[in-house]
């Protein structure tokens, strides 16, 4: 009888860490610091741009051209959670170009063609 509560025993101890090494496998996904949104109106050449953040996080926000030359820089504080802003693209010439947001962890690039 003591063998098999023994060995019942040592079932139960490698099930419990079998268990607990399977929870480790699978972590929870990384929360996303922000989302972005981007509408291009080719009625009017306006540019506009939503972003949704957490607060405590910096976010930069670029406009580039096709040779990564910033013509538009914005910095979406810590405390800030919301920005929105339009962008007039008719004085631009046609051709690539990219919105970029980023933060310490992740960036997000956008490409825009005029």
């Amino acid at each position: 009888m003591k063998t098999n509560l023994k060995t019942l025993m040592v079932a139960l101890m490698m099930g419990a860490v079998t268990i607990t090494n399977a929870n480790n496998l699978n972590p929870e996904p990384a929360k996303k610091s922000f989302g972005a949104s981007i509408f291009k109106s080719d009625f009017n050449a306006k540019l506009t741009v939503f972003i949704d953040k957490v607060k405590g996080t910096k976010l930069t926000i670029m406009l580039k051209d096709a040779d990564g030359t910033v013509l538009y820089e914005d910095i979406m504080g810590k405390t800030q959670e919301n920005y929105r802003s339009k962008f007039d693209l008719s004085k631009l010439e046609k051709g690539t170009y990219l919105i970029e947001i980023n933060d310490q962890n992740k960036k997000e690039i956008k490409e825009i063609n005029i």
